[in-house]
């Protein structure tokens, strides 16, 4: 079992350094979020390349997004191979990637006052 423990930032959010394909990130952790959520103007950093065109809904309306796939995704001590991802131009004003459902699935998350413990089995 792989276990990380989050601390809730000011705003509320839990956020994480991380790795995406061995490269440091930070991490939102979005239980709305169906898949890993990577502003555009981070994927070409990434080495990530959009392998089918879609859309995706969001707080501001739909927006047009190409799915990719992470090699490796690590948080902590928590790994995840071969993600869906998304690359989604309407986040290009943030410098951190939603952690959506696509790795959270795999997860148990035990709050307790101002942290979170995400338990990967």
């Amino acid at each position: 079992q792989n276990t990380v423990v989050l601390k809730r930032n000011s705003q509320g959010h839990y956020m994480a350094s991380g790795f995406i394909n061995g490269k440091e990130v930070t991490f939102l952790l979005d239980t709305g979020a169906t898949h890993v959520a990577i502003p555009e103007k981070l994927a070409s950093k990434l080495q990530l390349k959009g392998l089918a065109r879609g859309q995706s809904s969001t707080a501001n309306g739909y927006v047009d997004i190409e799915f990719t796939r992470i090699n490796e995704l690590r948080l902590g001590s928590i790994i995840a191979y071969d993600v869906t991802a998304s690359i989604n131009p309407g986040l290009n004003h943030s410098d951190y990637i939603l952690l959506g459902m696509s790795v959270l699935k795999n997860v148990e998350f035990r709050q307790s006052g101002n942290q979170l413990e995400l338990i990967q089995y």
